[in-house]
């Protein structure tokens, strides 16, 4: 069984906000190398929980930028438990955040990388909910009209 909980820091002291984020930012470590950023506090956090092995496995977050629109960013996959749809849940999740708070549209910001074939990966993983790409390499769009589960259904 997994779960899959949302983390929101908005009201939080930074030292509360901080605490809250300890397994997120446990994560991002791991994955990225990087901890937190200005954007953690006033974000909404996803947190994916396995329970047969007890442990957080998957994380991602939702701010909105300065003009107002939803990004979604930082989803980041332990690697021993990727290829097991703990990525897919973290953003149908966050999608689903950003669409029950009225967005239209959602942009989502790539993760930097070196090497090109991961940078490829992250692009084709967003594009089966039909993020499409801009004008900006690490920057994919999402209309609502266009969004797909990533199981073949729309909303």
């Amino acid at each position: 069984m997994v779960k899959g909980r949302m983390i929101d820091t908005s009201t939080d002291t930074v030292q509360e906000a901080m605490e809250k984020l300890k397994d997120v930012l446990a994560i991002r470590k791991e994955v990225f190398g990087t901890g937190s950023d200005e954007k953690d506090i006033p974000a909404s956090h996803v947190i994916i929980f396995d329970n047969d092995d007890c442990k957080n496995v998957a994380c991602g977050r939702i701010y909105m930028n300065e003009a107002y629109e939803f990004v979604i960013d930082k989803i980041a996959v332990l690697e021993s438990y990727r290829n097991r749809k703990y990525g897919d849940f973290v953003v149908r999740m966050l999608v689903d955040k950003a669409f029950s708070c009225g967005a239209t549209q959602i942009y989502a910001v790539l993760s930097e990388y070196e090497d090109d074939k991961k940078m490829l990966e992250q692009t084709n993983f967003m594009k089966k909910y039909n993020f499409k790409e801009t004008d900006s390499i690490n920057l994919l769009k999402l209309n609502r009209k266009d969004y797909c589960t990533g199981c073949g259904h729309g909303i």
